[in-house]
């Protein structure tokens, strides 16, 4: 290898070294870090993965301090209160502005539960409810429901022995997608899942006790 090849390929070396420079330069340019208003002092995560948000401190104007990059862009964050409720935001970075603000939006999943105690020979508890609601999916688009959900509690007691029969009925979007009646006599209790998708389930929680029985029909989120 003559002189001027050694020195070609010592450029292309150099040349080589200095886009990684540059390209490592504006990835850090790029990236933001943030002061954001409106975080709640509980645990936020991402919808998209589900990992939490790092925060820092949250200064004497209510900004809390990320402790973590974040590309320019826009990100779905929720915090969760129960089971059946989340409040979800969209965090907003951007390349010129440091500080930015989130507002979060409550949203619920059905749920309805009954109980009855027999108190004479024959009684019965119902209850309905019509919702609509909605899930952000992965992608970040709002996926929207609709439920209608029965159910009935009845009970006779003989004076001796109690008899119950449990019934539901679950439509989502128009379509019946758990109908079921039980006949139980002795005690006995049982959770079982009835009906899921990708972003959440429906269960079924049930309990007999002499002469007491539940019944219960919730939404649940999956992740």
């Amino acid at each position: 290898m003559n002189e001027k090849q050694k020195a070609l390929i010592k450029y292309a070396g150099i040349a080589l070294l200095l886009i990684i420079i540059i390209f490592s330069i504006s990835k850090c340019i790029r990236r933001s870090s943030v002061l954001v208003e409106g975080l709640p002092e509980v645990p936020v995560y991402f919808n998209e993965n589900g990992k939490e948000l790092k925060v820092g401190k949250t200064n004497d104007d209510g900004l809390t301090s990320l402790n973590q990059k974040l590309q320019p862009g826009s990100y779905i964050i929720y915090y969760q209160e129960d089971y059946l409720t989340r409040y979800y935001a969209t965090l907003r970075v951007r390349k010129s502005r440091k500080e930015t603000k989130v507002r979060f939006r409550k949203h619920r999943l059905p749920a309805i539960s009954r109980q009855l105690v027999l108190n004479k020979s024959e009684d019965v508890e119902l209850a309905s409810t019509l919702k609509h609601y909605s899930i952000y999916s992965k992608s970040g688009n709002a996926v929207e429901y609709d439920a209608d959900i029965n159910m009935s509690v009845r009970g006779s007691n003989d004076g001796l022995d109690s008899y119950f029969i449990l019934k539901w009925n679950l439509n989502l979007e128009g379509r019946n997608v758990s109908n079921e009646e039980l006949e139980i006599a002795e005690n006995t209790s049982k959770t079982m899942t009835v009906w899921e998708d990708k972003l959440h389930l429906y269960e079924i929680e049930y309990s007999v006790n002499g002469d007491v029985a539940s019944l219960s029909l919730r939404a649940k989120y999956k992740e």
